[in-house]
C-alpha cells in the first residue's frame, strides 16, 4: 500500500543492515505484525523526512495495541535512502535495514 506513497523504483541496492535487528524482523515473527493492510495509519514528519507508521496489533498475547514501523528518508529525492526501523509497542526503536532506491519519478519528500 505505502510502496506507491515513497516511489516506484526500478533499482534497489541494500547499503547498510543490522544483522539481529534485520535477521529478527524477516526470520522471526516480527514481520507478521507488519504485514496488514487493513487500519495503517502514517504520519509524515517534514522537517525529519520520517514517516511513521501504526499497525493495529492483533496478537493478543502481546498485550499491546499497536505496532510501529518508521522509514527514514535521505540522501535525495531521484535516489532518496529508506532507513527502517520497527517497535513492538514500547520497546526501544530497531534498526533493520538501509536501502538506496533509484525511482522511476522523484518523490516529492
Amino acid at each position: 500500500m505505502y510502496s506507491n506513497m515513497l516511489g516506484k523504483p526500478y533499482k534497489h541496492k541494500v547499503i547498510k543492515y543490522s544483522p539481529t535487528g534485520w535477521g529478527d524482523f524477516e526470520g522471526g515473527d516480527s514481520k507478521a505484525y507488519f504485514s496488514s493492510d487493513k487500519h495503517i495509519q502514517y504520519r509524515y514528519i517534514k522537517k525529519s523526512r520520517t514517516v511513521i507508521y501504526r499497525y493495529n496489533n492483533h496478537d493478543k498475547a502481546l498485550q499491546l495495541k499497536y505496532n510501529y514501523q518508521k522509514i527514514v528518508l535521505g540522501h535525495g529525492h531521484k535516489t532518496p535512502e529508506y532507513s527502517y526501523y520497527y517497535k513492538l509497542g514500547q520497546q526501544k526503536w530497531v534498526y533493520t535495514v538501509t536501502y538506496r532506491f533509484w525511482l522511476v519519478k522523484p518523490i516529492k519528500y
